[in-house]
């Protein structure tokens, strides 16, 4: 299996309810160690690319 696996870090709160609104779980939730900042790891699919691109 060579396929590359993208991840995408999501740093904006409203994405991530809306992506959670649309069925997309996060891989984990955590905290930047250097920013301070809450963010979500989702991995990049077909159909979370749509649904982001229809988020933003």
């Amino acid at each position: 299996m060579n396929e590359e696996v993208k991840f995408y870090f999501c740093y904006n709160s409203r994405f991530a309810d809306e992506l959670k609104a649309k069925g997309f779980k996060a891989i984990t939730t955590a905290i930047n160690p250097k920013s301070q900042n809450t963010f979500w790891l989702y991995m990049r699919t077909n159909e979370f690319e749509k649904a982001l691109e229809q988020i933003k």
